[in-house]
């Protein structure tokens, strides 16, 4: 994760990724889990999420 500064676009900060690009992350494994298990009931599953980063 690259942090720049809003105006100047100068690199704040630099955190290597903990996963790679092709793997799932749990929050995002858990995620998939809950709806495949939902689709399985024929349910319907709505998943909602905001970008704070």
């Amino acid at each position: 994760e690259v942090v720049k500064h809003p105006r100047s676009r100068d690199t704040l900060a630099f955190v290597p990724s903990i996963f790679e690009d092709d793997e799932l992350m749990p929050k995002e494994q858990a995620l998939l889990d809950l709806c495949l298990a939902e689709k399985a009931r024929n349910r319907k599953v709505l998943a909602y999420s905001v970008y704070t980063g």
